[in-house]
């Protein structure tokens, strides 16, 4: 039991001893050892599991990036599908105003012209008349 309590630690110790009798160089052994142990001290984490953990949150981290910029592409496409509706049913209504402004206004000319007409053929008509009766009135005293 004794052997299997400090297992991880012994692990631990194993990379920079096989790296020290590879390459037979004691400094780069220490050091990788002691920089194994800083990691775990500070992260609580043993070197590789850091680096997983590093690894995984990159990968979140992009897999969320390429997320956001399909939802941004798809809501730029929607706005300017909006956008272009919008400008569609915008110009289809000024038209149609435009349209209906025209016959309004000239129904209205056609109406005021209509009047100037009669009222033109009126007057004409009570000049006619007049004359007429003036030179009836004319006759008449030569008659006399």
């Amino acid at each position: 039991m004794f052997l299997l309590n400090s297992c991880v630690e012994t692990t631990a110790f194993l990379g920079p001893a096989v790296t020290a009798g590879s390459t037979g160089n004691i400094y780069q052994a220490g050091l990788n050892y002691g920089m194994n142990k800083t990691v775990l001290s500070t992260t609580g984490k043993y070197p590789i599991e850091h680096l997983t953990n590093i690894l995984n949150k990159t990968k979140e981290t992009v897999e969320l990036a390429k997320k956001y910029k399909k939802e941004t592409v798809e809501l730029a496409k929607n706005y300017k599908t909006e956008t272009v509706e919008l400008a569609k049913n915008y110009k289809t209504e000024t038209v149609e105003l435009a349209k209906s402004y025209k016959k309004e206004h000239t129904n209205n000319i056609l109406e005021k012209k209509n009047n100037l007409e009669a009222e033109f053929i009126a007057i004409v008509k009570k000049n006619i008349i007049d004359q007429r009766y003036l030179t009836e009135m004319q006759q008449e005293e030569k008659v006399r």
